[in-house]
């Protein structure tokens, strides 16, 4: 018995048609086959969508693992630290703690005194002495200070300004920060462009702002769009970026302030101060336009910084600052001299030595070549977490005698000064600048003092050690690198 199913169905084209008839048996044979397949992929879909929820428990699962783990090993580190400054020996004990003291600290942190705020009216003198170009917080690389020096090095600094808008800017289009937080930011942050040539008069306050942050601000709402653009171009083509940040600036001018605090009534004319890795030379510019009877000696071994320190000289037309381009090791710290200094004369190569957040082991160059000079040394040491077994500069650690006798260098490099960088342990970087400062002491310091900036926001790494020696030292067949224990 055969049935016809429903009307004729096209399958060859449109000018043949075919009349199909299937039997009840097969009809039902192609209905089961058909509701099985609709089951076999309902029960696919059903198994997938199971398998990529069970994948994100599973991951879910693995993260939450892994952020126990971690956090497990940060206590594990944590608990080793505080077992190995449990060792070290009560502060009564060391060398910078004179017999039969008075002194009432029993913690490391405690040892280190603010250095004394200069009031208003000094901090006002100061910098009235100081010129825009020496000053941290007004320098502007116009085209004077910029030409010749190398550009691939030069745009790479604003390649990186301009990286830093682009994700304030993402970020503003994606709703993280609203458009008054955006320019809060770029304002403290970024090297913003300033005009040196004042505004047409009629310029709205608005478009000034806009056209402040380096063309990259959209029309403010309410203000002629070719306003805004006439204002870009002024601002492109008669414009200057700075040197810091505004925030950056500020906390570099706050650094100099306490440097001034520390040196007045310390320097004398005819005085001779080196300034070890000074960068682009916003330190030791601007104590050089107060200290004029002194002369500095600003040393580093990036040449395009040296280039940058001469063009802000040749503008500030200082007379009292040269530059010098040298590559300390620990095995040329003895023989390191000024230029111009004659090693025949017997008289210091310099008078003081400046180490402002010299990374790692390089303050401890600075220190010693101080010390084979007899001259004295401030140093502001940085990044002691960069120092391991592998990147010591070729010293021991720990540096002191009295360290060394509670502690091997591996514990020293691995543990203690690893967490040095990090502000929850802060007594682990205490420790590292003591260490240092009693080694200056069993090398044989007349003095050393122990301080920290004010206020200490201007630098997280502020501890800061001044150390005074009373002559030269003479290099010895036993290198300082390797102290014994029982000292010099």
């Amino acid at each position: 018995m055969y049935v016809t199913l429903g009307p004729p169905t096209k399958i060859l084209n449109s000018h043949t048609h075919v009349s199909v008839t299937l039997s009840p048996i097969v009809l039902l044979v192609c209905h089961i086959v058909f509701l099985r397949s609709l089951t076999t992929t309902n029960n696919n879909t059903k198994s997938q969508k199971k398998t990529r929820n069970n994948n994100m428990v599973q991951t879910d699962k693995d993260r939450e693992h892994k952020k126990r783990q971690q956090k497990r090993q940060r206590e594990q580190r944590q608990e080793s630290l505080e077992e190995l400054m449990g060792r070290i020996p009560p502060l009564s004990e060391s060398l910078l703690v004179e017999p039969h003291s008075t002194t009432t600290a029993t913690n490391v942190q405690d040892v280190y005194q603010s250095i004394p705020t200069m009031d208003k009216d000094h901090v006002e003198k100061f910098w009235n002495h100081v010129p825009d170009v020496c000053n941290p917080k007004l320098t502007m690389l116009d085209s004077n200070i910029v030409e010749g020096l190398d550009e691939r090095k030069r745009t790479r600094d604003e390649n990186f300004q301009k990286k830093f808008q682009r994700k304030l800017k993402a970020k503003e289009h994606r709703g993280e920060i609203t458009r008054e937080e955006y320019e809060h930011l770029w304002n403290q942050h970024g090297r913003k462009q300033q005009q040196q040539q004042q505004q047409q008069q009629g310029t709205s306050k608005d478009a000034v702002e806009s056209a402040t942050i380096a063309s990259t601000t959209a029309a403010t709402k309410g203000e002629n769009d070719s306003t805004v653009v006439v204002v870009e171009e002024e601002v492109s083509s008669s414009s200057s970026s700075s040197l810091l940040s505004k925030c950056r600036g500020q906390r570099k001018a706050e650094q100099v302030e306490n440097f001034v605090s520390l040196l007045r009534g310390r320097l004398s004319s005819g005085m001779t101060v080196v300034d070890f890795g000074s960068g682009s030379g916003n330190l030791c510019l601007a104590l050089a336009s107060y200290f004029t009877n002194v002369q500095f000696i600003l040393v580093d071994r990036n040449e395009f910084s040296l280039q940058l320190v001469q063009k802000r000289i040749d503008t500030s037309q200082l007379s009292n600052v040269h530059i010098q381009q040298f590559i300390f090791t620990p095995q040329n710290v003895k023989e390191y001299h000024p230029p111009g200094y004659d090693p025949t004369m017997k008289k210091k190569a310099f008078d003081l030595g400046i180490g402002l957040h010299c990374c790692g082991s390089f303050t401890d160059m600075v220190m010693e070549t101080c010390m084979y000079q007899g001259a004295d040394c401030i140093v502001c040491p940085c990044c002691n977490g960069g120092m391991t077994s592998k990147a010591t500069g070729g010293f021991s650690y720990p540096r002191s005698s009295f360290l060394q006798q509670c502690m091997t260098q591996e514990e020293y490099l691995s543990q203690l000064s690893r967490h040095a960088d990090n502000a929850q342990n802060y007594a682990a970087k205490c420790w590292i600048e003591y260490d240092r400062a009693l080694w200056a002491k069993e090398m044989g310091a007349k003095d050393v003092e122990l301080w920290k900036m004010e206020p200490l926001t201007c630098t997280p790494k502020h501890h800061v050690l001044f150390i005074r020696y009373n002559d030269p030292i003479q290099p010895s067949e036993t290198s300082s690198h390797n102290i014994s224990n029982d000292g010099v």
